[in-house]
C-alpha cells in the first residue's frame, strides 16, 4: 500500500512540470529547410 502512494504521489509531482510557462528547445543546424520550417512553426504556435 505504502509502495502504490508513493508511486501516486511521485506521478502527481512529475505530471505538474508539464505546466511549465516556457519550454526550451535546442536544434543543431539552421541551415536546413526541413528544420527552418519547424522552427518557424513552434514560434506561431508559441505565440498564439
Amino acid at each position: 500500500m505504502k509502495k502504490l502512494l508513493l508511486g501516486v504521489a511521485l506521478s502527481a509531482l512529475m505530471c505538474s512540470s508539464a505546466f511549465a510557462a516556457k519550454i526550451g528547445v535546442s536544434m543543431a543546424l539552421f541551415d536546413d529547410n526541413f528544420l527552418t520550417v519547424l522552427r518557424n512553426g513552434m514560434i506561431a504556435q508559441a505565440k498564439g
